[in-house]
């Protein structure tokens, strides 16, 4: 079960990170999809080891609910190396021309 898990994971992440080129042309949307998804996989996560574990339904809500949390946390930290542009794709800006002689 546990492998199952780890590859579902794996699949939604990269799911969710297939986009980065087209996100990164539009930070704030960067900035919200990552922070989400970091949130909701953690949070995930978290609920379906706290439920293997046999806890009770308040325990698992209290298990995601703070591990959702600390998925934002998360995803608030890798906002900045995510979601900035790439220094290569940035223009250039054409030389000046001479002045006239």
């Amino acid at each position: 079960m546990t492998g199952r898990l780890a590859i579902s994971g794996a699949l939604v992440a990269a799911c969710f990170t297939s986009g980065c080129a087209t996100l990164r042309a539009n930070p704030t949307r960067c900035r919200v999809v990552t922070t989400v998804a970091s949130a909701a996989l953690v949070g995930t996560a978290s609920a379906a080891a706290t439920s293997a574990a046999g806890a009770d339904a308040g325990a698992i809500v209290a298990a995601t609910v703070g591990a959702a949390a600390v998925g934002t946390m998360a995803g608030l930290v890798m906002v900045q190396p995510v979601c900035q542009p790439d220094a290569a794709a940035a223009p250039v800006s054409p030389p000046a021309p001479s002045p006239p002689p």
